[in-house]
């Protein structure tokens, strides 16, 4: 991971201290019937910019986005259960 900026954006450092554990990280919507496993390829802590791989078959993935927003989940994962 990278080394904390002068001016970080708070969920970007939260993103970043999850994204340090294992982890699954999907993005849903109440508008389908499954989430996407998604993993994390940028993430800008300056400005807050992240940006997400997801696979998807479908053709319809923008029926993901509600608003012009997407809803993700990012679970640090506790394997020690």
């Amino acid at each position: 991971m990278t080394v904390p900026t002068l001016h970080e954006t708070p969920s970007a450092s939260v993103i970043r201290s999850l994204l340090q554990h294992t982890h699954e990280l999907s993005i849903y919507s109440r508008n389908m019937p499954y989430a996407l496993k998604a993993e994390v390829i940028e993430l800008n802590l300056g400005n807050g910019r992240m940006v997400l791989e997801v696979e998807y078959a479908g053709a319809d993935i923008e029926r993901y986005l509600t608003c012009d927003s997407l809803s993700f989940d990012l679970e640090a994962l506790n394997l020690n259960s």
